[in-house]
């Protein structure tokens, strides 16, 4: 693992943060978001993705346990996709 995925993969562990904004990731780590957000798509089978309320990506490891209300999202995805 290089330095600055490790850097990013640290942020993205941190236990005050369910799911973070490349933003967010980029001022933790003091790297710029354009290097977070191409070692984010570099290492896509780590990590989950969402919309968060205000439309933004958000990310977390898919080694973190996942939320109720995220497991609820996927379903009503899941079920308006049916209809």
């Amino acid at each position: 693992m290089n330095q600055e995925w490790s850097r990013i993969h640290s942020a993205l562990e941190d236990p005050k943060w369910a799911f973070r904004t490349v933003e967010g990731i980029a001022t933790d780590t003091g790297l710029d978001p354009e290097c977070v957000k191409r070692l984010l798509d570099q290492h896509r089978s780590e990590i989950r993705q969402r919309m968060s309320r205000d439309r933004r990506i958000i990310y977390t490891l898919k080694s973190r346990p996942m939320k109720m209300r995220e497991i609820i999202a996927d379903l009503q995805v899941y079920v308006s996709k049916s209809f």
